[in-house]
């Protein structure tokens, strides 16, 4: 029997040595953290550890989260209050993640998730929490654990949205453990969404993207306070808007992911830029007698700008576009004046083959050569006016535009006039208004036929008139050229003008009347 003893210990001795030599431990390689009582102390935030659970065990009074194999324990003890999210991502198996107080024996759940795994909870300053990630219930194989541990961003939430001080402004940070508010809104989505505040100074138009992130994000932009927002933008693929802000609102950005999106490096830009009207599709509906003000000075040029209304078209620049619909026929005066820069107004309506071109008024060397432009707006149609920059040598600045009915005249010719025995005729009439003005003119022609051959013309210009909202009448004394003008039928034709400050309205009345002896 010795022999076989010393054979069996020779063996023994063998396998030892083998393994010795394949640096190989016979013991199953378990973690560290294996244990609740040997949790991995986590001293800062943020925290990122990887490990294998494959040999991770399950102690007899481990909680139940979803399951609680192959467990592992981490703990933290926050030395002031901060909002705690925990997630496994990254991890190549189905994990649960709990967080506890207490201790052994007597632990309380604070949380508990699994698909995703992942905690958020405010954590109270010298608490300790303990984090149990475990193989979801039942069966399931631990692998490769990824655990992380970090507060959400500064900006997570809108009460503490990133205050931005000025502009260009741009910041970089990381979105994944970012969080949702229950009262966040959507736009296109509201994951992992982070917060940022701007109240501008002065009326500007502003621009903001996320150009350089590495995920999907979602930008939107509101007015208001937290409950009661405005959404003044929404975008996404690409995420970036373009908005004119006024002096002293305060406008909230939401970056956010597309729901079940990840997080991840935002990179958030907000600069001041081209204003919303700058191309057509975005054209600042005007009202009648509202005078709208706007700084240009950021504004581009789109390709298809029209360039009919200037002579030097190549240098036409700092476009942006208005719209009007017309709720009644008339004439109606676009009033320019309070431009700082040498401007056209190129006024364009669909005529049913796409936007036509109407009516334009274009300055060339200087700010207020043209006062503004008149056209015949219809009822019902609507109309899009594109003002421009037209002189390389200015820079662009403030447009002021106001739309408000033009000038209407009316003249009328009184069917009687006089006729004095030196053939000398006085005919009369009215003039009025729609907007009172002075300096209108009228130049008032007489014929008077006498026989086959011979028709006595005479005529009389009229300056300075007034003409009032209420009519006034006015009187022509003409004599003959070619003779004297005698009682009988005669003709009146009547030209003439008023104007107000943008354009005239034009006269053209004729009228037959019968001459009367004094």
């Amino acid at each position: 029997m010795r022999p076989l003893r010393t054979g069996r210990l020779v063996v023994a001795c063998a396998v030892g040595l083998l393994l010795t030599l394949l640096n190989v431990s016979p013991a199953l390689a378990q973690p560290t953290n294996d244990d609740f009582d040997a949790a991995t102390v986590i001293s800062g935030l943020p925290f990122i550890d990887s490990i294998s659970t494959v040999d991770a065990t399950t102690a007899g009074d481990d909680p139940f989260c979803n399951g609680f194999e192959h467990t592992v324990w981490y703990s933290f003890t926050p030395t002031q209050d901060v909002t705690i999210h925990a997630d496994t991502v990254g991890s190549d198996y189905s994990t649960t993640i709990s967080a506890y107080t207490g201790s052994r024996g007597a632990l309380s759940q604070i949380a508990c998730a699994s698909a995703p795994a992942q905690v958020t909870f405010t954590a109270s300053a010298n608490t300790t929490y303990f984090f149990m990630v475990a193989s979801v219930c039942c069966g399931t194989p631990g692998g490769n654990l990824v655990f992380r541990l970090n507060p959400p961003p500064a900006n997570d939430d809108i009460d503490n949205a990133t205050v931005i001080s000025g502009l260009p402004f741009t910041d970089s940070i990381t979105t994944a453990d970012a969080t949702t508010a229950a009262d966040d809104p959507s736009c296109n989505g509201n994951a992992h969404s982070v917060w940022y505040s701007f109240t501008p100074a002065r009326n500007l138009p502003v621009k903001a993207d996320t150009s350089g992130s590495d995920y999907a994000t979602r930008l939107s932009v509101y007015t208001g306070s937290r409950g009661a927002l405005s959404q003044i933008a929404c975008a996404s693929a690409p995420a970036q808007v373009t908005f004119n802000a006024t002096a002293g609102t305060t406008y909230f950005f939401m970056v956010a992911s597309a729901a079940g999106g990840p997080g991840g490096t935002l990179v958030f830009h907000v600069a001041e830029g081209p204003p919303a009207n700058d191309d057509i599709s975005g054209a600042i509906p005007l009202a009648l007698n509202t005078t709208i003000t706007e700084n240009t000075a950021l504004a581009t040029r789109a390709p298809t700008d029209p360039t009919t209304c200037s002579s030097l078209s190549h240098f036409i620049t700092n476009t942006v576009w208005f719209s009007f619909t017309a709720t009644q026929s008339q004439p109606l005066d676009v009033d320019k004046r309070g431009t700082d820069y040498p401007a056209s107004v190129t006024v364009m309506t669909d005529l049913g083959s796409g936007p036509s071109v109407i009516a334009c008024a274009t300055d060339q060397d200087f700010p207020g050569q043209s006062p503004g432009v008149r056209f015949n707006a219809t009822a019902g149609n609507t109309y899009f006016l594109m003002a421009a920059n037209v002189n390389p040598m200015f820079s662009a600045g403030v447009v002021q535009l106001t739309i408000r009915p033009a000038i209407v005249a009316t003249v009328g010719i009184n069917p009687a006039g006089m006729v004095d025995g030196q053939g000398v005729a006085s005919v009369t009439g009215t003039l009025g208004c729609s907007q009172g003005v002075a300096g209108a003119s009228l130049h008032v022609d007489l014929r008077q036929r006498i026989s086959k051959k011979l028709v006595i013309t005479g005529s009389r210009d009229l300056s300075n008139l007034l003409c009032p909202t209420t009519p006034n009448a006015w009187s022509a004394t003409i004599t003959g050229t070619n003779g004297s003008f005698t009682k009988g039928q005669a003709e009146v034709f009547v030209t003439g003008s008023a104007c107000d400050p943008i354009g005239c309205d034009t006269l053209d009345v004729r009228q037959l009347i019968t001459l009367q002896r004094k």
